[in-house]
């Protein structure tokens, strides 16, 4: 998966790497969940042209929303965000995204 929206990411002209990609969408994110995010398609669409604006380049619609749900459903992701009920135990080299956005957490030993 990394290797394809790296590829995808090349392909449309944004010369990020995917962590900073991620990251980027996340920032822009801010404190709207991506279910309601997804749920009013007109703010999808601005949010799509806030990221375009910020990297100046022509991404999809569909490549940053598809990249947002990845997200979602990464459990990393939900560890770092502190969602209850969710324990997962990092092997090295695992936890991709940068760690100023997400520090690596040791497991609960539950």
């Amino acid at each position: 998966m990394n290797n394809r929206l790296s590829r995808e990411l090349s392909a449309q002209g944004c010369k990020l790497d995917v962590d900073a990609f991620r990251a980027v969408l996340l920032e822009e994110l801010g404190d709207t969940t991506t279910d309601d995010l997804l749920c009013h398609p007109h703010e999808a669409l601005a949010f799509c042209d806030r990221v375009r604006r910020r990297l100046d380049c022509a991404l999809s619609t569909t490549l940053i929303l598809k990249t947002l749900l990845n997200l979602r459903k990464n459990r990393h992701l939900r560890l770092a965000l502190g969602e209850p009920g969710v324990r997962v135990t990092p092997k090295p080299g695992t936890l991709r995204l940068p760690d100023a956005y997400f520090p690596l957490v040791e497991p609960s030993g539950r």
